[in-house]
């Protein structure tokens, strides 16, 4: 088993771009704004970033409310962690004050924290067993990460500190750098020590939502700048206080923005804007399944796993444009060889064993004249417990521990229900949109046949359809 890290511990770590562009920032401003004032300090990530260009130790003062910073805070600015109001379960009391100095206390409360978090996420019980059988060993690791940050940080400040009491008048050389906290309730789900340590800060958590916009007025009141991170949009913000804009996905972007832009005016990089690019669709490189091809008995149908470049290409081929989607595994369906569909996967709750069944986000298949049925060739495959095993030999290369029984997928209609899901999924919910739209559930558990099977009963299906249509005729 790999040795931990202690950054796996704490998850708010400031993205590698974005620390340099802060550390570039922090240079430029370390001899007219020398005191510095971090809150939400988390990881130290910023603080490091302040060292780096410059800053005096002494004159960074760090504040977070969560133990884990608290702990490392105490360290780094030779406060004794007795200060600290916590209480270690009585399973491990007795080892604990056993260990005779700070650094080594600190390394075995970091170690409990994890043994806490691992305790609760049931897909990674290998890693728990693991923390606890080599208990020894994975402190000892802990330890010397410890020391070798304290001799990184030693000599800043830090207190426990709520973030709303950071905004107040100080002297015109100071700068404020903050990195709120931006999940809901993400302190008291990564900090949920319960049954091993307990400790409450005694300071409510912060609501991005909700007090993000007031704060960030009340600190462009402050006669020095401010320099605040931001999450998925800045509309509404002045753009010249957006120093940092970088999209890393459709939908997905971060922000640096600063009160008082004119303090940059004579900065070298006066803005890093990064749009994202997205990936160059491509093809296949077998031929699309066309009007003059046939499916028979004798076909042959295959899956093939595909990156999300090829997958999407033929999504915009068969359909129309989608924008994003959330899909983590994507394949290509070929009938004799050719491209007949294209789908997508999502499998993390699967994984996180939070259910026992893979979500299709998106299938579409080749629009044929001759055989209009074809998307309901290709949600029988997907349907059918060959298709779970695709799903489980391709998409499951992190954890094979889960119980995979079926699969659910949400489609959007005009009509009530939907033709190609009729005696092959069973319909959970619909609810009509706001545009008289149906958004329809529906799921099923494998059905017991193979591909070859499968397809045996489509083509038996158009026959009859066909004989049908031809006596109406």
């Amino acid at each position: 088993m790999a040795q931990m890290q202690l950054n796996k511990i704490f998850l708010g770590h400031t993205p590698a771009d974005q620390r340099k562009f802060i550390t570039a920032v922090f240079s430029f401003f370390k001899d007219r704004y020398p005191k510095l004032i971090i809150p939400a300090v988390g990881m130290y990530s910023l603080a490091k970033a302040a060292i780096s260009a410059g800053y005096q130790k002494e004159n960074i003062k760090t504040s977070d409310i969560s133990l884990f910073s608290a702990l490392l805070g105490h360290l780094f600015s030779r406060k004794p962690i007795s200060e600290i109001k916590f209480e270690v379960a009585e399973e491990y009391r007795a080892d604990y004050e056993k260990i005779a100095d700070d650094v080594g206390r600190v390394g075995y409360l970091l170690w409990l924290m994890k043994v806490a978090q691992m305790s609760k996420i049931h897909y990674r019980r290998m890693l728990f067993d693991d923390l606890l059988e080599n208990r020894e060993r994975h402190i000892v690791t802990l330890t010397n990460q410890i020391t070798k940050l304290r001799d990184c940080f030693s000599g800043i400040q830090y207190e426990t500190k709520d973030l709303r009491d950071e905004f107040i008048e100080r002297d015109l050389d100071t700068l404020l750098v903050i990195n709120p906290p931006v999940f809901k309730r993400g302190y008291e789900k990564m900090f949920d020590f319960k049954g091993f340590i307990e400790y409450e800060s005694d300071v409510e958590e912060f609501g991005f939502k909700k007090e993000y916009l007031a704060l960030y007025e009340k600190s462009k009141e402050l006669s020095y700048p401010a320099i605040w991170y931001r999450f998925r949009n800045a509309s509404g913000f002045n753009p010249e206080e957006i120093i940092f804009a970088k999209e890393y996905a459709v939908g997905k972007q971060d922000f640096w923005l600063i009160t008082k832009p004119q303090a940059l005016t004579t900065f070298p990089h006066r803005a890093h804007i990064d749009r994202f690019k997205p990936k160059n669709l491509r093809p296949y490189h077998l031929p699309t399944f066309g009007e003059k091809d046939s499916i028979g008995e004798h076909s042959v149908v295959r899956f093939v796993s595909v990156p999300a470049e090829v997958a999407l290409y033929y999504r915009d081929l068969f359909a129309h444009r989608l924008g994003n989607t959330g899909a983590e595994h994507f394949y290509l369906l070929l009938v004799d060889d050719k491209v007949f569909s294209t789908c997508g996967f999502t499998t993390s709750k699967l994984f996180r064993l939070q259910t026992d069944y893979v979500f299709e986000n998106f299938g579409f298949s080749v629009s044929l004249k001759k055989y209009p049925q074809s998307n309901r060739l290709l949600m029988m495959v997907l349907t059918s417990k060959e298709f779970g095993n695709v799903i489980h030999r391709t998409a499951s290369n992190k954890n094979r521990i889960y119980n995979l029984t079926g699969m659910k997928t949400t489609c959007i209609s005009k009509y009530r229900s939907i033709k190609t899901h009729q005696g092959i999924l069973e319909r959970i919910n619909r609810e009509t949109m706001p545009n008289g739209l149906y958004k329809i559930q529906a799921e099923t558990k494998w059905h017991d046949r193979d591909f070859k099977e499968t397809l045996r009963i489509w083509v038996e299906e158009c026959r009859v359809g066909h004989k049908l249509l031809t006596n109406q005729e």
